[in-house]
């Protein structure tokens, strides 16, 4: 690993994801953090991945501030259009909890335009968030209907974590938050930092 930078920046950045998801935010800034250092060389092949990961790591911890930033980072660092349009959701998903509606809007549309499947199960759930926090409450809960379709479609919705005190697969959440969103119009935006990651990203301690 040591000898080989590329394979570190992809193994940093994916356990930032996955450190993430069970509720490690500390962990999983560290990692991001490790990925953009080890990725410095390679003239920004995995940048925004990299920032992708840091953003909703920051997210996770509450940062709110630090998660924008990290988005804009990652913004520009599109250089693998065939991938980096996909880590578009997770910038979306950093402007959202920054309250930055415009610019998750522009992410969230953009990442779904080369989604299929769960990629873009999430992403419509990041959509119909948006769509409601700006009022439209109806294209909310279309945005929110086409994510369930798309998770059933793939069955990741259905797939448990091995851990026997974790909550379902991250999507199935998200899914189910977004729908819940619009049909009781809630402003995402509003909630605060804290309280908007902790009911996204925190998995490990919660039970069914």
């Amino acid at each position: 690993m040591a000898h080989d930078v590329m394979s570190e920046v992809i193994g940093q950045f994916m356990r930032a994801f996955a450190l993430t998801w069970h509720g490690d935010a500390t962990g999983a800034r560290r990692a991001a953090n490790a990925a953009a250092e080890a990725g410095a060389g390679l003239l920004g092949v995995f940048e925004r991945a990299i920032y992708s990961a840091m953003a909703v790591a920051c997210l996770a911890d509450g940062d709110a501030q630090a998660a924008w930033n990290a988005a804009l980072k990652a913004e520009q660092g599109g250089i693998n259009p065939a991938l980096d349009g996909l880590n578009m959701v997770w910038m979306a998903e950093a402007a959202l909890g920054f309250g930055e509606l415009a610019a998750a809007e522009r992410w969230a549309y953009g990442a779904a335009s080369g989604a299929n499947a769960s990629w873009r199960a999430v992403d419509l759930s990041v959509r119909a968030r948006v769509n409601v926090a700006k009022g439209d409450a109806a294209q909310g809960a279309i945005d929110a209907c086409g994510s369930l379709a798309g998770a059933a479609s793939s069955v990741r919705i259905c797939t448990p974590l091995t851990r026997s005190n974790a909550s379902p697969f991250w999507p199935s959440k998200q899914i189910a938050s977004a729908k819940r969103a619009a049909c009781l119009g809630l402003r995402t935006p509003s909630e605060t930092a804290s309280n908007w990651s902790a009911s996204r990203f925190s998995m490990a301690n919660t039970k069914r």
